[in-house]
């Protein structure tokens, strides 16, 4: 009748429940690459990814969830400005990019060139806020008993595991330094 029953379940038991429910051998089987037929209506011209536009978004998710974010949380704590505006807008960017087939750059060629713009400017937003988040960071840093004149470097390890290899750096100094 008018009565609804909701059960919060799994994966395994819901397909167990819907295979006793179901004669499996009266379903249709399709098979290959299902572009033509009864189902070319799911998205069937819709087979290609743009590597360009998959890279960039792979970029940006990185700089904002390993540096972004986390480097900003670390700078609130040690009583630096959360920017939580700045930081709402890159993510606003970010998920614009994905909608929809827009993530793909399947269509139009103004959808790549939209999906990249709004790529660009969350990586622009994201790496002004990291590098913020680290020079505030680094200006707590007690360097009291080094000498005005010493040449200080701070490295920030953004993984949660702690790291001992070799990192190598080039370094621009002044000439009169050499």
């Amino acid at each position: 009748g008018d009565e609804l029953e909701i059960i919060h379940s799994n994966p395994v038991d819901y397909f167990e429940e819907l295979r006793a429910e179901i004669d499996l051998d009266s379903l249709i089987t399709y098979m290959g690459e299902m572009r033509f037929g009864p189902v070319q209506s799911l998205h069937a011209e819709a087979i290609s990814a743009n590597i360009e536009v998959k890279q960039k978004n792979h970029l940006v998710e990185k700089t904002v969830l390993n540096y972004a974010e986390p480097f900003s949380i670390f700078n609130q704590i040690n009583g630096g400005i959360y920017p939580s505006d700045m930081l709402l807008k890159t993510w606003k960017y970010l998920f614009g990019a994905h909608h929809h087939d827009a993530i793909h750059a399947t269509g139009v060629p103004k959808i790549k060139s939209d999906e990249l713009y709004r790529l660009a400017q969350a990586q622009e937003i994201a790496e002004g806020i990291s590098r913020r988040a680290f020079e505030s960071i680094v200006s707590k840093i007690n360097n009291d008993k080094f000498d005005d004149d010493d040449i200080l470097i701070t490295v920030f390890n953004p993984s949660k595991y702690e790291r001992n290899e070799v990192i190598n750096l080039k370094i621009d100094l002044p000439r009169e330094e050499y």
